[in-house]
């Protein structure tokens, strides 16, 4: 069926974001500088759950919070510790990265159905000792449990964090009402007749590029996401799905009917998504609390 199709590949956008893709973006000879511009591209559209949602600002506050209680804490195992700056450009993704497959053109020239590479999480990664890693991350099976005789908490600093911070301003129930909104509203959109028209506009419009799609998802299927390197095909196919996208309305029109759709589930669910909205605006504050005093 084309909604649990949809679905799994909406989910695929966001697990794709793994070594393979970074090193695609990286045989493309992208620079650092260039990846972040890719990630950090507003979005074209926005839709009703939104205002539920951690924005990329508040994202870099909470980050750089984040990175200021794990250094404490490696400070305590006597280690060393200087993270990337979180609050930089490329860091964070904007709400709904990808939601309706790729609507960058530049990104559709580049690295085709690709994401970029997060040069952030490739500087972490990278720089780490050993024993920073076991700080950071807690003790393997049969590891040692202490550095410099000082215990490794549970999970290690990471976990630490979590526990003492993040978990803190938590709220499971409600943040599992607004995943269900969200990937339901996405799987109704796709049965309203106003996208189903807007498919069948682009597909025309793809197939006077010499493609045959019936719809953006079964384009974004056709791209080998696991291969590191990205086809000449696989760029031009892109590059006419986000000129298609653009000439046929077919964002803007998607979104709406979304919209129509979340607005009358968020009415339905308008208590937990006040307990979520409260909980992130206290992490928030509490981020900008240990911000402050760094």
């Amino acid at each position: 069926m084309r909604t649990s199709r949809g679905i799994a590949v909406i989910s695929l956008i966001f697990i794709t974001s793994c070594s393979a893709t970074k090193v695609a973006a990286q045989k493309g000879g992208m620079s650092a500088d260039e990846s972040s511009s890719l990630l950090t591209r507003h979005a074209p559209y926005s839709l009703p759950l939104d205002a539920y949602a951690i924005s990329p600002d508040q994202q870099r506050v909470i980050g750089k919070a984040q990175n200021i209680e794990i250094k404490r804490c490696m400070a305590r195992l006597g280690l060393s510790y200087a993270p990337a700056k979180e609050e930089s450009a490329g860091a964070y993704k904007y709400v709904n990265y990808r939601r309706y497959g790729l609507v960058d053109a530049a990104a559709a020239k580049q690295i085709g159905y690709h994401l970029p590479s997060n040069p952030i999480e490739q500087k972490k990664s990278a720089s780490l000792s050993p024993e920073q890693k076991v700080g950071l991350a807690g003790v393997l099976a049969g590891g040692p449990q202490s550095i410099h005789g000082h215990k490794v908490p549970d999970g290690g600093c990471m976990g630490e964090m979590n526990r003492n911070f993040r978990k803190k301003f938590s709220a499971p129930k409600a943040a599992d009402v607004a995943q269900k909104i969200s990937a339901e509203s996405y799987r109704d959109s796709l049965k309203r007749d106003p996208v189903k028209e807007a498919f069948s506009d682009w597909s025309h419009c793809m197939a006077g590029e010499g493609f045959s799609f019936a719809d953006p998802i079964e384009a974004l299927q056709s791209a080998k996401l696991d291969d590191p390197i990205v086809s000449s095909r696989e760029k031009m196919i892109a590059q006419s799905d986000v000129m298609c996208k653009s000439k046929t309305r077919l964002i803007e029109r998607w979104s709406t009917e979304e919209s129509i759709i979340q607005t009358q589930m968020i009415e339905r669910n308008k208590a937990s998504l006040v307990l979520l909205i409260s909980m992130h605006n206290k992490l928030i504050a509490a981020a900008e609390k240990i911000n402050g005093g760094s």
